[in-house]
């Protein structure tokens, strides 16, 4: 079951930084337009 949980743990981490890391990449892109425009 800890196997278990551990190989389903890694994938779902690394999808959730590259979403959180997506998410922050959006937010200073619209505050860099914002700040420009």
């Amino acid at each position: 079951v800890v196997a278990l949980a551990v190989g389903l743990n890694a994938p779902m981490g690394a999808a959730i930084a590259g979403l959180s890391a997506l998410g922050w990449a959006l937010i200073f892109a619209f505050r860099g337009t914002e700040r420009e425009g």
